[in-house]
């Protein structure tokens, strides 16, 4: 059962005009955030090494920019 108060609460401050527009925006956001917790737990576990930096740098000169 969705918490009626809660529901009000999130359409006041979303600014959203509709329950389903404030619970898809809530969805929306749990997801990004549970991938972003993802990718951080990632971090150090040896999955993936290389040099960020020296990653972005040969972008940046590929696209003739400095």
């Amino acid at each position: 059962m969705v918490n009626e108060q809660i529901l009000e609460e999130a359409l006041r401050v979303s600014g959203e005009r509709t329950y389903s527009s404030v619970v898809n925006r809530a969805l929306e956001d749990y997801v990004r955030r549970v991938k972003a917790r993802r990718i951080l737990d990632l971090a150090g576990s040896g999955l993936w090494t290389g040099d960020l930096s020296e990653m972005r740098r040969d972008s940046r000169e590929d696209n003739g920019s400095r």
